[in-house]
């Protein structure tokens, strides 16, 4: 994940920067690792959301068409041999 990556990228920036003038523009560090852990919370739940909506109605609604064709056709297989 994109964003995620950025923030470790932006730790360690941040720590390189805090190396040379410890605790400057700290309120600018801690906000924007706060936006970037944000905005991967967003990107997550919005993943979750597609996954259990989206993927997980397509997928149940095709197995049940697949499992309900196998059934009926074992129904009327099964008349046949009785007859």
């Amino acid at each position: 994940m994109c964003a995620d990556q950025l923030k470790d990228l932006w730790v360690t920036w941040w720590a390189a920067d805090s190396q040379r003038h410890p605790n400057s523009k700290l309120g600018y560090w801690i906000g924007l690792y706060a936006l970037f852990s944000f905005a991967v919370a967003i990107f997550m739940s919005a993943a979750v959301w597609y996954l259990y909506v989206v993927l997980g109605a397509k997928s149940s609604n095709k197995l049940h068409r697949v499992i309900l064709k196998a059934a009926m056709r074992q129904v009327s297989d099964f008349m046949l041999l009785v007859r």
